[in-house]
């Protein structure tokens, strides 16, 4: 039987292509062979690689931030300054978050987060029958590290959060205010126990030590005094006073 020749036919372009031409185009794609226009489908690695790729960025964005802030202020950083600093677009920037205050919103919050873990899990490491002057001991020191330690997002958090927008100092005062009553509920639990007195009044004293631990971002210097021994010292004169012996 006499094979009937392919027709010829137009392309998209109008131009007039063979009947053998039309024919070797059927025949490599029945074949599986990708023709220019067709582009690879993408497999399941390589959308989480990209995704992980996007997270680093995000992430690494969100670390510049905080170590500008830290360092500058929010007045004197651009999203110009943190792109080049993040090797990113400034274009990019929007891509995760949709403003520079929603970027603020964000290190200041994983400033508080950071803060809120480390205190939990340095009190939550002691033993069970532990004090609780003993367990305000450990936060304090937990509280002092992550602000002046190796934590650029808790001290731009207490840096920055006054010169904040107020549409963002209301998101993170909800944090804060969780954070607090972390510590009202440790310092309430030493007066129970009767390891503060009585008549002390507890909001005070949080808040009196709380804003000493967070002012040591402002004087605190490395060649000063360490970590622990500032945390001690604090926690010495809250709970044994300043007073010498002849005081009457």
């Amino acid at each position: 039987m006499e094979t009937r020749p392919a027709c010829g036919a137009f392309d998209q372009k109008g131009y007039y292509q063979s009947g053998e031409a039309v024919a070797r185009q059927r025949a490599s794609f029945i074949a599986g062979r990708s023709l220019p226009s067709m582009r690879k489908m993408k497999t399941v690695d390589d959308r989480r690689d990209s995704q992980r790729k996007s997270d680093l960025t995000r992430r690494r964005i969100l670390d510049v931030a905080a170590y500008w802030f830290n360092k500058k202020g929010l007045a004197f950083t651009s999203l110009t300054d943190l792109a080049k600093l993040a090797k990113v677009n400034p274009s990019s920037i929007y891509y995760y978050f949709e403003s520079k205050d929603k970027l603020i919103e964000e290190v200041l919050r994983i400033g508080i987060e950071l803060t809120r873990r480390e205190v939990r899990q340095a009190v939550e490491a002691l033993p069970v029958h532990a004090s609780y002057r003993e367990r305000l001991h450990a936060a304090m020191k937990a509280h002092l590290k992550a602000v002046i330690g190796h934590n650029d997002y808790a001290s731009a958090n207490i840096i920055n959060y006054s010169h904040a927008p107020e549409h963002v100092r209301s998101i993170i005062k909800l944090e804060r205010r969780a954070y607090g009553e972390y510590w009202k509920t440790l310092f309430e639990e030493a007066q129970k126990r009767g390891e503060i007195a009585a008549d002390v009044d507890i909001t005070l004293v949080r808040l009196f030590v709380g804003a000493s631990l967070n002012w040591a971002v402002e004087w605190h210097t490395p060649k000063g005094k360490s970590i622990s021994e500032i945390a001690d010292e604090c926690y010495r004169m809250v709970f044994d006073g300043i007073a010498g012996r002849k005081a009457a």
